[in-house]
This record gives structure tokens, sequence and C-alpha cells, in this order.
């Protein structure tokens, strides 16, 4: 089976977005197609920047028990391929942003009070592709910083909601991103997760959003 089809074909119920008061997430997009489990470095970086009282959730995208498992490290040619694969289909493929906003329906219903999407590369254009099959509960209060971000089409997605962070050295972010920027960092594309400069900004923006509520 194809990963659309296995994301098209999951059993919501079995997500690992367990009830929360208050949590974080990491959205972007998946080098492996067969888990979806964080790297060490993108662990320790959510475990790093969660604001006091938030619950990391140490599991990519689609946050499911089906692609918790082992899979070999992903080349780096692979996983841009895998990583392209995933943009092209939150711009063209209604199947897939059905499936990404079905699995992110469950972790807005699945979080009380407050809800920080950290997103990554392309992980910024599949959140906007899906915003508008999106309901956001009342009373949720929603943050996204976008680390690096690669978007075409932001589409009816909110840029109030948005903080962006981008490396001096990221020429992806730099020929797929236009809108505002709110920090810098000497950084690459593949840099982010591990630079402790990164993690600091990243860090800052989350506490002043959090305090600004």
């Amino acid at each position: 089976m194809s990963y659309r089809s296995r994301l098209a074909a999951l059993n919501h119920s079995l997500s690992l977005a367990k009830p929360s008061r208050a949590r974080i997430i990491l959205l972007t997009g998946q080098s492996s197609f067969v888990s979806s489990r964080l790297t060490p470095a993108q662990v320790d970086f959510l475990q790093s920047i969660a604001p006091p009282s938030v619950e990391p959730l140490l599991m990519g995208f689609p946050y499911h028990s089906e692609f918790d498992c082992p899979a070999p490290a992903a080349g780096l040619v692979a996983a841009s391929a895998r990583n392209g694969l995933q943009f092209w289909w939150s711009v063209l493929s209604p199947v897939y942003r059905r499936s990404v906003a079905c699995a992110l329906h469950t972790v807005l219903r699945n979080t009380a009070e407050s809800l920080y999407i950290v997103t990554g590369s392309c992980g910024l254009q599949i959140l906007a592709s899906a915003w508008p099959l999106l309901t956001v509960p009342d009373g949720l209060r929603l943050r996204v910083v976008a680390v690096g971000p690669a978007m075409l089409r932001a589409g009816s997605f909110p840029a109030n909601r948005i903080r962006v962070l981008r490396g001096s050295r990221d020429f992806w972010c730099r020929l797929f991103y236009r809108g505002r920027l709110d920090a810098y960092c000497n950084s690459g594309h593949m840099d982010y997760w591990e630079s402790p400069d990164v993690r600091r900004l990243v860090a800052r923006l989350l506490r002043e959003d959090t305090e600004a509520s």
C-alpha cells in the first residue's frame, strides 16, 4: 500500500495524540514513508523549546501508532525526494490534504487549552494546505512557529498565527518563502534542529506568544 493510501486509511482512534491540556508538536515533511519517529536531534529540540507545563508529542506526522516503528535512516537524496513529493501533494492532491486534515484534527480535538505547532521546511505548506478543512475548537489557543519554511501557497491560513525564523544560509527558504520574517539565525536548511541559536530563538518566540495571550 502506498504512503498516501496508508494515510487515507488510518484509524484515528489509534492516534498518539492523547488528550492533553497543552502540547507542542513538530510538523515537517517525512523523510521515511515507513516510520514517523523523530530523530534524536528532533526529540531533543522539541523537549528543549517546549514552554513550561506544555507536553511535547515526541512523534512526527501523522502522530499515529501505525508509524511508530523502526526504519533505516533515509539517505539525503531519498529524504529530499520524499519531502518534495509531500510538498507537491499538499498543493495538488485533495486526497493528501484530507488525510493531513484528519490527522491534525485529532490533535486539535485532543488538546484542551494550548497547541503549539513548530513547522520545518515544507511543514508550513502542509499545514496551510490542510487549513481550510480544519476547525479550531472554541477556546483552543493555537500558535505556529515556522523554522526555515518552504511554501508556495498560504491559502486561507491566517498569517497572524505564524512566527517565522530563517537561517542566513537557508537557500530553500529564501527561494520558496516570501512572507514576513520574525527572527534570523546562522543556519542552513539542514541544521536547524541541532543549532543552539535556533533553540534559543524558537523558545523566545514561543514564550513571547505565551506571555501575549
